[in-house]
């Protein structure tokens, strides 16, 4: 069932982007943010259960945005989703980097109108949306904190990118742009078996963050990899218990 107040929440970004959100009105003055990817806008914040850390983060009095994925929306087969992003990235090698700049220019957005506070913004993100979340705090100074539901972090470990054999770019794996991300809050859960989105994949990213802060002199990296047994189709489940476990995590490092 739709949140009551989906029809009412819906906003514009300066890109032209369309946002939905849920949480406290933006009359009630700034407060903690999350920009949460997994589907659709539509799903991410009120279809169960990739809206389960939207439900955490209303509960505590955050606002919670998002926006449709490329390939993704009403009358879109989601299914269907990854092939788009590997065909459009066979065309242009930036696409995705332009996708999350007009994201990035709404949080940038968010602050200006005094609906939030800089340092005070997390991203968050599902499978796919979790590539897109760290591309957003890689992007963007003012996001603090990366959340990642197991998270495609090497576009070259999907099926869809192998039979299209897309030349690989530095961009495509997210361990080639550690440096960007020492100075982050990041905590990714992985099932100990995923077969889709690769646990090596994403311990690798989390080792190359972490290596990569200590040659930087930070003797304690932030960067963290939670392990849980692996559920679902190819091991690609999240368990709800770990969505809650995450959402508040998230809610805790930003709302200091």
């Amino acid at each position: 069932m739709p949140h009551p107040n989906e029809k009412q929440t819906a906003l514009i970004a300066p890109s032209g982007m369309n946002v939905s959100f849920r949480g406290p009105a933006l009359e009630e003055g700034p407060l903690p943010c999350i920009f949460y990817f997994a589907l659709s806008k539509k799903d991410t914040l009120f279809v169960d259960p990739y809206n389960q850390p939207s439900i955490v983060w209303e509960g505590l009095g955050m606002r919670v945005f998002s926006v449709d994925l490329p390939g993704h929306g009403e009358g879109l087969d989601h299914s269907q989703a990854m092939r788009e992003w590997i065909n459009s990235l066979s065309a242009d090698p930036f696409f995705l980097e332009k996708f999350v700049k007009k994201c990035s220019e709404f949080v940038d957005d968010l602050i200006e109108k005094n609906y939030t506070f800089s340092q005070t913004i997390g991203t968050a993100g599902l499978s796919r949306g979790g590539f897109i979340a760290t591309l957003l705090a890689i992007q963007n100074p003012h996001i603090s904190t990366v959340l990642g539901f197991a998270p495609l972090t090497q576009l070259s470990c999907l099926a869809e990118y192998q039979e299209l054999n897309l030349p690989p770019s530095p961009s495509h794996h997210l361990e080639n742009m550690a440096s960007l991300l020492i100075d982050k809050n990041l905590r990714y859960y992985i099932g100990n078996r995923d077969l889709r989105v690769s646990t090596d994949a994403c311990f690798q990213c989390i080792r190359s963050i972490t290596n990569t802060a200590f040659d930087h002199g930070k003797r304690s990296p932030s960067a963290e990899l939670v392990v849980f047994p692996s559920i679902g189709h190819k091991g690609h489940g999240t368990p709800p218990h770990i969505f809650v476990e995450g959402a508040q995590w998230l809610a805790r490092q930003i709302a200091r």
